[in-house]
């Protein structure tokens, strides 16, 4: 048969709805199902009546699982000789585990969901959020079940912030994520999980910077003040003038020289910036050579959009 979904459930730990195909099911039997099996401990038919045993068709809940599995999952039900062989298998191919390297991405998940359903859902509302910001939220694993130290050592190992929606941390997991500076996230609802996603994704975002113009004036008077250096007495006539800005200074439509501002004064006093229609005086780093009716250009570096 199929894994129809799967869960962690309090007091029975990992359990599965699943649908025989062929043949029957019986309390007590060995299986396999996907990367983990075990033995039936119980059948729960979808009235919550205990079962023996159950035929084709009949969709029952199995408890016995000793990880979870997965929705989609095959499951077979084997001999304890072929179950034991499986098992010991398992536990070599886990003992080396083979290093994930992830594709470059925006943000790193790993992330662990109650059943599969949920994985799936969440799976596919990130990938609708990546289209929508345009950036890649790279998921090295999915998996099901509490987070174990193992979930730890594999986002360490490959820098990724472990999301967990609806199963909990296991406390030598939580001290292993605090020795290795791994950030675990806790979720009940999806869409917070998507909001926090959203806002961690724009925090990783790297800033591009761009120079754009933000005002202009034309210079008016010309002060050569010992001991303070060149001062150009300007008039704003389009946009504003930052003291954080940088000029570049125009004669006759030709580029003289340019720099940072050292200081930007009104009416004798220290201000931040200065708009359309005022008058103000500035020192330049790095130019001293103003003369009237030169134009100078205020530029500052803005995030781009």
């Amino acid at each position: 048969g199929y894994v129809l979904e799967a869960k962690i459930e309090k007091g029975r730990g990992p359990i599965a709805t699943l649908i025989c195909q062929h043949g029957k099911v019986s309390v007590g039997d060995y299986f396999l199902c996907g990367k983990t099996g075990g033995k039936i401990t119980s059948l729960v038919n979808s009235f919550g009546e205990r079962l023996d045993q159950a035929g084709p068709t009949v969709p029952v809940l199995v408890a016995g699982f000793s990880e979870l599995a997965e929705a989609g999952d095959a499951f077979e039900v084997v001999s304890k000789e072929r179950f034991r062989k499986a098992h010991v298998e398992t536990v070599v191919r886990a003992a080396v585990p083979e290093r994930i390297a992830p594709e470059d991405g925006d943000l790193t998940i790993l992330l662990k969901a109650d059943s599969g359903s949920s994985k799936e859902a969440i799976i596919d509302a990130m990938h609708k959020l990546s289209k929508k910001l345009k950036k890649n939220l790279n998921v090295v694993q999915a998996g099901l079940g509490d987070i174990a130290e193992s979930d730890v050592d594999l986002a360490a190992n490959t820098g990724a912030a472990i999301v967990a929606f609806h199963v909990k941390t296991e406390q030598n997991s939580l001290l292993l994520a605090q020795q290795r500076k791994v950030p675990v996230y806790s979720f009940y609802v999806i869409y917070k999980l998507l909001e926090f996603l959203e806002e961690l994704s724009q925090k990783n975002r790297a800033v591009v910077l761009v120079r754009k113009k933000i005002g202009e004036a034309i210079v008016v008077r010309v002060f050569d003040i010992k001991g303070i250096g060149v001062i150009a007495g300007c008039r704003v006539r389009d946009g504003r003038f930052s003291r954080d800005g940088a000029v570049v200074i125009s004669r006759s439509g030709k580029k003289i020289g340019e720099g940072k501002i050292k200081s930007l004064q009104r009416e004798k006093k220290a201000v931040k910036e200065v708009h359309t229609g005022f008058e103000c005086g500035f020192l330049v780093d790095g130019f001293v050579d103003f003369a009237i009716d030169d134009t100078v250009e205020c530029f500052l570096e803005v995030p781009q959009e």
